[in-house]
């Protein structure tokens, strides 16, 4: 009868089966198992393939096998001892097979709590029966066939809503990624000045969390995921706390805390101007910004072939040009300057606008620009809105700036029209040391000096409320006060610390400071200056420097037409016909003479005495003159006499002639070495002029005389430790 028994068992499994038996893995049990009750001919018998999501288990097919032991893989000899394989003990093990990779199946839903759930309570139901030392072959058979359609029920909603919604599952997994980068973005903010962005993306990486805690299928439907609530939160933080952005907005950060941001103007910008003052500007201008006054003539505008003798302001924007020569504009300005004036906001619903991204360090920052009067008697006011804010007045009711500014920081008091530039304005109370680090500053109101017609004054405004990412700034007129008008405007620089002034105030005015040699170069192509009248401009000179050795062939730019009272353009036949080759040309404002000025600002890092270099060019002996806010005193002015570079008497082909650097520190020299070749004497009526520490207003103009002037470079001053003023000769 036992040697039945075995033929029986050694036909149900096979000898290939038998050798293949083992308890390695929970599934590979359940197969084993599966094959030890099932006849291996029988096709419907044939487990599922590996790659087949779905357990299929007939409990029909379960025998009287009384044995749950189960031989090694690697016993090559068959041990079964058939008087313990009873049908109970088989059942047991295949449903305890079934339920030992419980962990595993249900983590695999993770992102389908309700389906886990479903699954979850499934296998709680199979333990309880498993667990069951009473429980009946038939309630094992049960419990083994309802676990297995569980268990298929699931991965079938699975399968279902993924192919139904494969863009939300796409975007989910896409969220889920990102959060998992959640750590090391937020370890590369711990900086304080980082707060912001820390801020911000910790918000997202929260309400991804809420996303993934929910799941694709959550247990409480109101918490479905919605398509578009997933992608627009994907998109930001895509924009925002991806590493590569984080880097981005870090630099920005780091250069806000330690200098600033440009945001130069842009005609695109203004909108709302009356169609009158939305004309072309005049193309023959060198300089956008005079030191005299504009918008002396009746408005009207341009006409072909009519060229206006008095200023007429029938535009509101111009950005500066550059000349090949006399009546020709250089054909590439790409690059060349980003100097650009705003004259006002004409028109009932006229305004200026910026955007710019914003990231920290704190949500208040500083807001720079130049600015001036246009015309003299003009009443202005200003005022800007942050994003959705109400409008705030800017305050231009300080003094005009002082002549012998004291400091970079400083107001300034008097009532000058020719005073220095203002450093920055005034706060109404003293701010707190830390206002830079403060989410609370002192004050937002900041008194900025009275606009003047011959002075740049620089505007300081406190920005609070500044949000992370975009911003933007409007600027326009308070409504219903006609008789005010807007100053002309520059630039808009924003920084995060107000330590940072200096630094803007180099940049406005071109200054670039090499502290190796106690000495700032001035750089009239890249600052704010004024000019008087319309002839002046900037013109490119590619040469070395003839009486410098190795001095090397570079392009610079210099400023001509300025003293004298020299036309730009005039011909033998006095034909103006070149100005109507561009669009609004105006022949204005005019000054001659000693009123034909040249006006720059140097931002001096400490007060003293500094002499002057620069390059200069003309074919003919002339003077210049510097001299701090248009000052007489000794200290305030140098004489430069008979400077001659070349004597290629070729005034209109520059090209042709040669460049000479006159250095007020210097004798004349001799041979090649000389500063001028005129056989008049050069001298300089002293060697330095002396500067206060902070922004000094410096004129230029032809001598003593007013005469014309030559081309003249880019200037550097250099600080002296001697204070002599004596005169320095030939």
């Amino acid at each position: 009868m036992k040697t039945m028994k075995y033929i029986r068992i050694a036909s149900l499994l096979g000898l290939g089966s038998i050798m293949s038996l083992g308890v390695t893995s929970c599934s590979l049990v359940v197969s084993k198992s599966i094959k030890a009750i099932k006849k291996p001919d029988d096709p419907s018998n044939k487990l599922p393939n590996k790659d087949d999501n779905n357990i299929n288990i007939d409990t029909n097919q379960i025998t009287d096998l009384q044995s749950n032991k189960l031989p090694n893989k690697d016993d090559n000899n068959i041990n079964i001892d058939t008087n313990q394989i009873t049908d109970l003990q088989s059942a047991k093990t295949i449903l305890r097979n079934l339920i030992t990779n419980q962990s595993a199946t249900t983590e695999s839903f993770d992102d389908y709590a309700k389906i886990k759930n479903a699954l979850s309570s499934a296998y709680t139901l199979a333990n309880n029966v498993s667990n069951n030392s009473s429980a009946s072959v038939d309630e094992l058979k049960n419990a083994i066939r309802n676990l297995q359609a569980a268990i298929n029920s699931a991965k079938n909603e699975k399968r279902d809503f993924d192919n139904k919604h494969p863009n939300l599952v796409q975007t989910y997994n896409a969220i889920k990624t990102s959060l998992s980068y959640q750590q090391d973005i937020l370890d590369r903010l711990q900086d304080a000045n980082y707060s912001l962005i820390k801020a911000h993306v910790t918000n997202l990486f929260s309400q991804a969390q809420v996303i993934i805690n929910n799941t694709l299928v959550p247990v409480n439907d109101a918490n479905a995921p919605i398509l578009e609530n997933l992608q627009s939160l994907n998109n930001k933080i895509l924009s925002s706390a991806r590493q590569e952005v984080i880097t981005t907005q870090i630099n920005k950060v780091d250069n806000l805390v330690n200098r600033f941001e440009k945001f130069a103007l842009n005609k695109q910008g203004l909108s709302g101007v009356d169609a009158t003052r939305n004309n072309p500007q005049p193309w023959n201008y060198g300089f956008g910004g005079y030191s005299v006054d504009l918008g002396t003539g009746e408005l009207t505008q341009p006409k072909s072939n009519t060229i206006s003798t008095k200023s007429v302001l029938n535009y509101s924007y111009y950005r500066r040009m550059f000349w090949q020569d006399n009546t020709t504009l250089l054909s590439n300005q790409d690059g060349l300057t980003d100097v650009s004036w705003i004259y006002g906001l004409f028109g009932s619903d006229a305004k200026y606008s910026f955007t710019f991204n914003y990231y920290g360090p704190i949500t208040t920052g500083y807001l720079y620009f130049p600015y001036k009067l246009v015309k003299s008697g003009d009443s202005v006011a200003l005022q800007y809105k942050l994003n959705n804010s109400d409008p705030i007045s800017i305050d231009f009711s300080g003094p005009a700036t002082h002549p012998a500014q004291t400091g970079a920081g400083a107001a300034g008091s008097g009532t000058s029209n020719n005073g220095s530039a203002s450093a920055s304005g005034r706060m109404t109370r003293q701010a707190s040391s830390n206002e830079a680090s403060t989410e609370t500053p002192a004050s937002t109101s900041m008194v900025n000096p009275t606009p003047t017609v011959s002075n740049i004054d620089v505007a300081t405004v406190m920005l609070t409320n500044l949000r992370y990412g975009s911003n933007t700034i409007e600027f326009s007129l308070p409504a219903n006060d006609s008789t005010k008008v807007a100053p002309m405007i520059g630039n808009m620089y924003i920084s995060g610390s107000a330590n940072n002034k200096d630094k803007v105030y180099n940049d406005i005015f071109g200054n670039q400071s090499a502290q190796e040699s106690n000495s700032i170069i001035v750089n009239f192509a890249t600052g704010y200056n004024l000019a008087s009248d319309y002839s002046t401009f900037i013109v490119p000179y590619t040469s070395n420097l003839a009486n410098i050795s190795n001095s090397q062939t570079t392009k610079q730019f210099l400023i001509d037409f300025v003293g004298g009272s020299t036309v730009r353009g005039l011909s033998n036949n006095n034909s103006n016909s070149w100005y109507n080759n561009g669009i609004n040309p105006q022949k204005a404002p005019s000054s001659t003479r000693a009123n034909r000025t040249f006006i720059f600002y140097v931002n001096a890092p400490q007060t003293g005495d500094y002499s002057l270099s620069a390059p200069y060019y003309t074919s003919s002996t002339r003077n210049l003159s510097f001299s701090v806010n248009n000052q007489t005193r000794d200290n305030n002015l140098i004489n430069i006499n008979n400077l001659l570079s070349s004597r290629q008497k070729n005034p209109w082909r520059r090209k042709n002639g040669a460049l000479r650097q006159f250095d007020t520190s210097q004798a004349n020299g001799d041979g090649d070495a000389r500063q001028s070749v005129s056989d008049s004497t050069l001298t300089f009526s002293h060697s330095t002029l002396r500067l206060t520490k902070g922004i000094n207003k410096i004129v230029v103009n032809g001598g003593s005389n007013g005469n014309d002037a030559p081309s003249f470079g880019n200037v550097t001053f250099r600080y002296v430790s001697s204070t002599s003023r004596n005169g320095v000769g030939s």
